[in-house]
């Protein structure tokens, strides 16, 4: 009937796109890095509408299917069946019933179902078990309907005339509906689909950028340089300036009417514009979090439009006065080791000022102010514009987000680092991580140190230093007195934090002061550090090869001993080989911890070559009982004569002296 297909036909499209919408939030997995489209929460209001409407219908479906069949059910008579009349007595239904038994027996080529009607209705009539059943159900055999039932009136299950016609109606409009909905959807998931496109083409045009851009000699201001100058980031900042621009014609009464850039206020009402909005709230909350709460980003007021305001161009000319700008970038001036080339030439014939272009001008101003946050933060201009709210809030909240981006970006050259497996352009990108999360130009710099470790000890006491103790390290294949080519070699090692004590204490004593709960907040804890490992042809003249970046997350603040191992494949070259086990950390200044250790690699064909198999009766003939005792197991074969199973004397020609030494970063 047309209101059941129509009904299943609903129920199976909104069926699939709940599937489809669990499946989707379930795989899931948010990327900062990318402007991924947001799958509709499993929670929100439309989605348990849809899941509602999707069980009332298929209820009203298979309420629908019930009453059809049950209306479809034969009328059992057993009185038809039998062929004799109503109120026939016990001896008159004896005989008919043997007159059709013998007739329709399946025996004598009778129907085999006619037969079973008949048995049934002679049971009806004469068994009060039956004869109860046929009088309560209408069957001997108990109800036969279908469980559910429900009653319909008549009008929709045999419509006539204007109802007909009005049902008719009814039924192409929602079939119409149906139709609608289902182009939407598609259309909908089409636009998601190209717009997530979108949002991994930006990703992969900035891991392009990065790639073109990072070598081995690159400087942290090269990687700086190289993160502000990205695709994504200068479609950001053209926005910005953008939208500056609008803001400015509208107080200026330049703009008439409302803005329509937005997609207009209809938009509001989609679910995408809900999703942005709660976007937009969580964005805003970690911002205000990072700049410790402070009411300057609340205010509506912009730098060159209100007076005495303080913004980008307070910050551009203060570190002007500081010498800080304009940037020198090494990868742009010539005679520098990471010189890439001059700039296109401007309309003049000379070559372009990199930092002509408005959007990454822009982007340099906030990465300058970064690495020269300590200076800016403690002007007394900027700290009386702040009491007076003389703050350009839109500014310092783009310059917050600003940062955010580049971190995550910061991550990302780490990864083209390792693709690279340049050991240098790790540990810039390690340095310029750390510098540029404490706010110093040169994370190597003997000054920047000092302040660095003078401002840990005015906070945590007097000899108190960020710092790791490495002990106990191994470069070795595990169950073996060796290390092949081609074998998985285990690096290991125990890393000691120093500061662990008095961390935690002065964390402690903070959380009471502030009424907080130690337990938890000591929880949230997190300090990073990277493991790097090294390594080369002992005293050969090339770079050293990448063979291990490991990262090391400490999420417990009183944690002291931190036991690493971490695996990598042993280089393919025999030889004796001299690694280098760097410790960095991304979060403190001069603490970094360099251990040297030689290690012989032995060519793993010349194992194979050597070792011999004998088995347990060709010793025994060779008067050999006595050396093969210790290796005899049930008189299978074994290896025996094998580089890996001789004894540190027996091993002609082999370099087996391990020699360690340890730098620490003390500046």
């Amino acid at each position: 009937m047309p209101l059941a297909a129509l009904l299943a036909m609903l129920t199976f499209i909104s069926t699939i796109n709940l599937i489809y919408t669990i499946y989707t939030s379930i795989k899931f997995k948010p990327d900062p890095s990318k402007l991924q489209p947001t799958p509709r929460s499993l929670t929100s209001r439309s989605f348990l509408l849809q899941l509602s409407l999707t069980v009332l219908t298929s209820i009203c479906y298979g309420l629908i299917i019930a009453t059809i069949d049950n209306s479809t059910i034969a009328v059992f008579d057993p009185h038809e069946i039998l062929q004799i009349a109503v109120g026939s007595n016990a001896t008159v239904v004896k005989k008919a019933y043997k007159k059709l038994s013998l007739k329709h027996h399946p025996d004598k080529g009778g129907d085999s179902q006619t037969f079973n009607e008949i048995a049934k209705a002679y049971s009806a009539l004469t068994d009060p078990i039956s004869s109860s059943n046929y009088n309560l159900y209408g069957h001997p055999d108990g109800p036969q309907s279908k469980t559910i039932s429900f009653g319909l009136p008549p009008w929709i299950l045999n419509p006539e005339g204007a109802t007909a016609v009005v049902m008719i109606l009814a039924y192409l409009g929602m079939f119409g509906g149906l139709c609608t909905f289902a182009y939407n959807s598609f259309n909908n998931a089409n636009k998601k689909a190209e717009a997530n496109h979108q949002a991994k083409s930006v990703a992969g045009l900035d891991i392009k950028h990065l790639q073109m851009g990072l070598n081995g000699m690159s400087t942290s201001t090269d990687v700086l340089w190289w993160i502000a100058t990205t695709p994504e980031n200068l479609l950001t900042a053209k926005r910005t300036l953008e939208e500056l621009e609008r803001i400015k014609k509208e107080r200026e009464g330049m703009v008439v009417g409302p803005d329509m850039s937005s997609g207009g206020w209809a938009d509001e009402d989609t679910e995408t514009s809900r999703v942005r909005r709660i976007r937009e709230e969580e964005e805003r909350k970690a911002i205000e979090r990072m700049a410790g709460g402070k009411n300057m980003l609340k205010t509506e007021k912009i730098e060159g439009m209100d007076e005495g305001v303080v913004g980008i161009e307070w910050v551009r000319k203060t570190l002007e006065d500081k010498g800080a700008w304009p940037p020198k970038i090494p990868c742009l001036t010539p005679g520098s080791p990471s010189f890439m080339g001059t700039m296109p030439p401007g309309p003049d014939g000379t070559p372009m000022d990199p930092l002509s272009s408005p959007a990454v001008r822009r982007n340099m101003i906030m990465m300058i102010a970064r690495q020269n946050s300590q200076h800016l933060n403690t002007h007394i201009e900027l700290q009386k514009a702040a009491k007076d709210g003389n703050i350009d809030g839109r500014y310092f909240q783009e310059s917050l987000k600003f940062r955010m981006k580049t971190s995550l970006l910061l991550e990302a050259c780490l990864r083209v680092a390792a693709q690279k497996g340049s050991v240098n352009l790790v540990k810039t990108i390690v340095n310029t991580v750390a510098g540029y999360k404490i706010g110093v130009e040169n994370a190597k710099d003997k000054k920047m140190i000092s302040w660095f470790k003078g401002a840990v000890q005015a906070q945590y006491g007097q000899g108190n230093i960020p710092g790791v103790n490495i002990g106990d390290i191994k470069i070795e294949t595990e169950d073996e007195d060796e290390v092949a080519t081609g074998d998985t070699v285990t690096v290991s090692m125990r890393m000691e934090r120093v500061h662990a004590e008095a961390f935690t204490r002065q964390k402690v004593e903070l959380c009471r002061k502030q009424g907080l709960d130690p337990n938890v907040e000591l929880r949230k804890y997190r300090e990073g550090w990277w493991v790097i490992v090294s390594g080369r042809i002992k005293d050969a003249k090339e770079e050293p090869r990448l063979v291990l970046l490991q990262p090391v997350v400490v999420n417990n603040i009183d944690r002291k001993i931190v036991e690493f191992k971490a695996k990598f494949k042993a280089p393919p070259k025999a030889g004796m080989w001299e690694f280098t086990v760097d410790v960095m950390s991304q979060e403190f200044l001069g603490c970094d911890v360099k251990v040297v250790k030689d290690v012989a690699i032995v060519n793993e064909g010349e194992l194979k070559k050597e070792g011999s198999y004998v088995t347990n009766e060709d010793e025994k003939r060779e008067g050999k009982e006595e050396s093969s005792s210790e290796d005899e197991e049930d008189g299978d074969a074994v290896v025996v004569n094998s580089p890996r199973n001789k004894s540190k004397e027996g091993r002609e020609g082999e370099l087996r002296k391990r020699n360690v030494r340890v730098e620490m970063d003390t500046e």
